[in-house]
């Protein structure tokens, strides 16, 4: 059946005891229909600029309820009347909510309240009408996605996809699967012209292409929507039917899409449902996953190393530049740990423990990072191959490739050997003209004091058995202490090592943690850090715990790419790494 849902909605305007306080409450849309998202809108006047008051918290019944966010508008009065100035400023805040009602009826909206300071202000409830539009056969709608279940943090291709057997005056589609919080929506790169998509409290823009097709013997024009989703949650996704709204033409008029009589006149309102789809997610297996790696899920990923130069001397730095290239999400990709296991020696090479922030071109599937490296010995004689792991979802394996070396040229300091000396020009001589003196070059020892001691001191009796008592007793010590020291330092040198081992690898879980880098940047360096101390420690069964579990949620996040790591979740992180390397030291 047919309906039409006319917002009910009453406009209120309360004020506070000053009578300088008002709110507003209204929708963005005349319409109201069964599972098609509106706008909420509450403005609110009479408040200071700053600080702008909290969003009140919105709730309902039966209504799924999202909060976009806050916008100030600020409007501004200037009067000059006999010469008296006179200025007004005014600030207005506007809050918006997402609401899509499940089925028709009519909903309240509770009273919301606003307040700053000793200034506030609350409306009265409100209300709605919710319609429901028959359905037609002139339209199909549905949603392609993968036949599988896909793993975390992969990126897949799906579509949406309009059959029309009427043309169309206007339309609007709702995917359900492009609201999810855990879900990560991009157009491909096929041209066309674009259609803008309701995801979450934002939008996306996706391609738009057009084709016929027949079905049950029925000619349509069908409407694709190509699109790629990256999932950052293992679960199963039970999600509600694909929906479109559309305005269809009395027969024998022109397409929407032909846009040449768009508008002109409006035609009924009807509305297609696509079929209930489940999207099964899995986690990354632990079963052969590589030590160093941190969160790259894709395929024909590929890792390559150019220097700034070939030719240094030992302590000199060095711009590496590393590129990425693979058909997977590079927006919140990271690199391995460059030094140690699979990457540079420590021994030979040093590089700065700040996380390389990379640069994307997506049309290249390249993501580049710069990095300085410092050759610490003149022993080394290349860039050696640096590996990258990364998990293929096709083949369900983790898999490494490797660059290739970059060869290197080290010169040592300067030595300065026999050769370089240069020995002193000797004096010139001097003309013995007096018998009494020789030459300045002569080697005659004449009236020279052979002593080795004072006269006084030449024939003086040795020290005494007292005096000498004492050095002799540390001298014949001395070994014995020195062996005994030697003794301790073999005997527990392995316990000592392993300390100071899980010692480092906990200090550099909290200089990860207190890197103030956004969670996308900060959580995958804190997984290989735990991972390190885990298996210092003997702890590797317990990195499925709930803090790194979401940890690992966090790098594939998108809405965090820009916000640190969560403070409740650092603290827990510390708590675990101070447990286990409190018993792995005991």
């Amino acid at each position: 059946m047919r309906g039409h849902g006319i917002v009910r909605m009453a406009l209120v305007f309360v004020a506070v005891s000053t009578g300088a306080q008002t709110v507003e409450l209204s929708v963005e849309s005349r319409e109201i229909y069964a599972g098609m998202p509106f706008n909420l809108v509450l403005s609110a006047k009479g408040f200071e600029e700053e600080p702008p008051p909290d969003a009140p918290a919105l709730a309902i019944d039966g209504c799924r309820v999202t909060y976009i966010g806050m916008t100030p508008s600020v409007s501004q009065q200037i009067q000059i009347v006999n010469g008296r100035r006179s200025e007004w400023r005014e600030v207005t805040f506007v809050y918006r909510w997402q609401v899509t009602a499940p089925s028709a009826g009519r909903y309240t909206v509770p009273a919301l309240a606003l307040s700053q300071g000793a200034k506030s202000v609350a409306s009265r409830a409100g209300a709605f009408d919710v319609g429901d539009l028959e359905q037609t056969a002139d339209m199909i709608v549905r949603m392609r996605l993968p036949d599988r279940a896909v793993w975390v943090g992969e990126t897949f291709d799906g579509a949406v996809e309009w059959l029309l057997a009427r043309d169309v005056e206007s339309y609007e589609l709702v995917v359900p699967l492009f609201d999810l919080d855990a879900v990560r929506i991009e157009g491909t790169e096929e041209s066309g012209r674009m259609r803008s998509f309701r995801a979450g409290a934002g939008a996306v823009d996706l391609s738009m292409h057009q084709d016929r097709v027949r079905e049950n013997g029925i000619d349509y024009t069908r409407i694709r929507f190509p699109f790629r989703a990256t999932v950052t949650r293992a679960q199963s996704f039970d999600l509600d039917p694909v929906r479109v709204v559309a305005r269809l033409e009395s027969p024998g008029r022109r397409s929407l899409f032909d846009f040449s009589t768009f508008g002109r006149n409006r035609g009924a309102l009807f509305q297609a449902l696509g079929q209930r789809q489940q999207l099964v997610v899995r986690p990354l297996p632990e079963s052969g996953r590589p030590p160093n790696f941190v969160n790259a899920v894709g395929a024909g990923f590929s890792i390559e190393v150019q220097a700034s130069r070939t030719v240094v001397s030992a302590g000199d730095p060095i711009e590496l530049t590393i590129r990425i290239r693979g058909d997977g999400e590079l927006e919140g990709l990271s690199l391995p740990p460059l030094v140690g296991e699979g990457g540079l020696p420590p021994a030979l090479f040093s590089i700065p423990a700040d996380a390389a922030v990379g640069s994307v071109d997506p049309r290249a599937h390249t993501k580049t990072f710069g990095v300085t490296a410092r050759v610490l010995s003149v022993e080394v004689r290349e860039i050696p191959p640096i590996e990258f792991p990364y998990f293929d979802p096709t083949r369900g394996e983790y898999v490494t490739v490797t660059s290739r070396p970059v060869a290197l040229s080290v010169a040592g300091g300067n030595v300065v050997g026999a050769a370089d000396v240069t020995a002193a020009a000797p004096a010139p001589a001097v003309p013995a003209t007096d018998p009494a003196r020789p030459a300045a070059n002569s080697a005659a020892l004449m009236g020279a004091d052979m002593s080795l001691s004072a006269t006084n001191r030449t024939l003086a009796l040795p020290w005494g058995s007292t005096v000498r008592a004492l050095p002799m007793a540390l001298l014949y010590l001395l070994p014995l202490v020195i062996v005994g020291l030697r003794v301790w330092q073999t005997h527990t040198a392995a316990g000592r090592g392993r300390r100071r081992e899980i010692a480092r690898a906990r200090r550099e879980v909290e200089r990860v943690l207190e890197s103030g880098g956004s969670a996308r940047e900060t959580a995958p360096q804190v997984l290989n850090a735990m991972r390190a101390l885990a298996r210092l420690t003997g702890h590797e069964n317990a990195l499925a715990a709930g803090a790194l579990e979401r940890c690992e949620t966090s790098a594939f996040d998108p809405a965090s790419a820009g916000e640190p790591l969560d403070g409740d979740l650092a603290v827990a992180i510390r708590s675990l790494a101070h447990d286990w390397a409190r018993r792995g030291s005991g």
